[in-house]
């Protein structure tokens, strides 16, 4: 007869085998799901700041409400790799207001960490303006993260801040003799899908963001840069517009909202240029180039004398032209003109009826974007016009600095830099403003933001010292392989990225010696979403999520 106890340690003896059988399944699978499908990354730095964040400070103002992020001061070594967990003596501005922020101390928080889709061949492959981690070229044993900007056999140019492609096909048909590669025939603007764009774009002012006490001790110290009128006119005194988040206009007749880029900001004034807050650090702010890719918005709610016939225009004056997108009850019509063009000579670039808006008593969201080459107008969020222009990546820069592309590719002729398109001095302003036909109307929510842009630069080191930047002038005009790919950082000013890599790791070189590539075989997958933002401190010790910041990369 066998005993109970020999069958219960037989039964004992085979749950203990199913079960270590079933750790040891979910550890393969755990390892397969995280080689092959999806992976968790840290990210280290700030080269792809705002939208994902590397170690860093964050202040908040209590003016304006605004959060937000801020690199290291303080590094442990001279090469400013391993930054201090406790920030000293930090002074920043409130990029909203321009009010000083001083903290004795502040902590460092550690950087994002995202989830990471794995790149699968034939099934879920690279695409322009992913967000991808890769093994840099120049260490394989580091991952870095960037945004895919080049994609296999194009020839790629970095011209006034944006990426201009020129597919094989194009240059299958042969290249002009003795002509530049930048007015080459073929070239065309890369532009970003909605989703996209949103995300990349970075505010410069929302009138949201107005302070709290605009005044202390009995004296203004913010001035908000939309002026009601004409431009450079005298205020119009029908406008009531002050440091109050929304902006009313009780007269009658026609009027405008214009930029005044003069306006005091702080200790700085309001350019539109590629200013980062996360970059105000000890050293001092890097170099702003004018930007003329921007989105302005405002939600508006007409009065009781608004009628049919009323109109909101938006104006943007860059590069040589003037861009105009009027929205009126019945249609949405963009123009454009060149600055030397008789005045009243405009070109129609698009048009589209429009059902019933701009009604007295509701409010009404209007966007007008110039972006891309291309005017967008949304109403209520949707888009309803799309107006592309076409210029290549010589007549952008031409447009931009004035300079001929003579000029550019012999700067010894104008005793300057190797790359005289690093001179931000050079470049346009943008300016911008809002048109009425008629009053009276309240504004709200009155914003404008700016694109990402993508700076110009000369290497300071390595066996290129002294050249242009990978892509950023004619003569360093990139021409990719099929398995090739071209990276940026959103953060342009502060990134290290295929522009300025001078280094090859020997594994890799024996893989592609092309500096400033990523080869297809180092490509890891695409980034999609933060899935635990930058913590909080507890206590100096224990970590909290901030869960509000967790979000989808796009």
């Amino acid at each position: 007869m066998a005993s109970s106890g020999t069958q219960g340690g037989a039964r004992q003896a085979a749950g203990a085998k199913e079960t270590i059988t079933s750790l040891t399944i979910a550890f393969v699978m755990a390892f397969v799901f995280r080689g092959f499908v999806v992976e968790g990354f840290l990210i280290p730095t700030g080269s792809m700041a705002p939208t994902l964040l590397g170690k860093h400070m964050r202040f908040w103002s209590p003016e304006s409400g605004e959060s937000w992020a801020v690199g290291p001061w303080n590094y442990r070594d001279p090469e400013k790799q391993f930054p201090e967990p406790t920030q000293r003596n930090v002074r920043v501005h409130d990029p909203a207001t321009g009010a000083e922020i001083a903290s004795p101390a502040e902590p460092l928080r550690v950087g994002d960490r995202v989830f990471v889709l794995k790149y699968l061949p034939y099934v879920f492959e690279p695409q322009r303006w992913d967000v991808a981690p890769f093994k840099f070229p120049g260490d394989a044993r580091v991952n870095y993260i960037k945004r895919l900007v080049g994609l296999p056999g194009e020839q790629i140019a970095i011209a006034d801040g944006d990426i201009f492609v020129r597919p094989k096909a194009a240059r299958a048909k042969g290249d002009a003799s003795g002509v530049s590669p930048w007015a080459q025939q073929g070239w065309t603007i890369a532009r970003k899908p909605e989703r996209v764009q949103r995300s990349m774009l970075m505010k410069i002012f929302d009138s949201d963001d107005a302070p709290l006490h605009p005044d202390k001790n009995y004296r203004a110290w913010f001035e908000t840069p939309w002026k009601g009128g004409a431009p450079g006119e005298p205020a119009d005194a029908g406008w009531t517009i002050g440091a109050e988040r929304d902006y009313r206009y009780e007269g009658a007749g026609a009027t405008g909202l214009w930029w005044d880029a003069s306006a005091r900001f702080g200790d700085r004034t309001w350019r539109i240029v590629d200013r980062y807050a996360y970059n105000e650090t000890g050293d001092g702010m890097r170099m702003e180039f004018p930007v003329g890719d921007v989105a302005m918005s405002l939600a508006i709610e007409p009065g009781a004398g608004w009628t049919d016939a009323s109109s909101v225009i938006g104006v943007v004056e860059t590069r040589g032209h003037t861009f105009r997108a009027e929205v009126s009850s019945g249609a949405v019509v963009v123009r454009m003109r060149a600055g030397d063009a008789p005045e009243g000579e405009w070109t129609t670039l698009a048009s589209e009826d429009l059902r019933a808006h701009l009604r007295p008593g509701h409010t009404t969201d209007v966007e007008v974007w110039h972006i891309d080459q291309a005017i967008s107008v949304f109403i209520n969020g949707e888009r309803v016009v799309e107006a592309r222009y076409d210029w290549s990546p010589a007549e952008r820069v031409q447009l931009a600095t004035s300079k001929t592309l003579m000029e550019i590719q012999n700067p010894a002729r104008l005793g300057g830099p190797s790359n005289p398109l690093v001179l931000s001095e050079d470049y346009g302003e943008t300016g911008v403003r809002w048109e009425f036909s008629g009053g009276p109307f309240t504004l709200h929510h009155v914003r404008l933001s700016r694109d990402l842009y993508y700076q110009p630069g000369i290497y300071s080191r390595g066996p290129k010292a002294g050249a242009p930047a990978l892509a950023t002038h004619p003569l360093s005009t990139l021409t990719l392989t099929d398995e090739q790919y071209f990276a940026l950082g959103d953060n342009s000013p502060a990134s290290l990225d295929g522009r300025l890599w001078d280094t090859l790791d020997p594994w890799v070189r024996e893989l592609d010696s092309t500096y400033g590539v990523v080869h297809a075989s180092l490509l890891i997958g695409k980034a999609f979403c933060v899935y635990f933002p930058a913590a909080h401190q507890v206590g100096g010790r224990a970590l909290v999520p901030d869960v509000g910041r967790m979000r989808l990369v796009w």
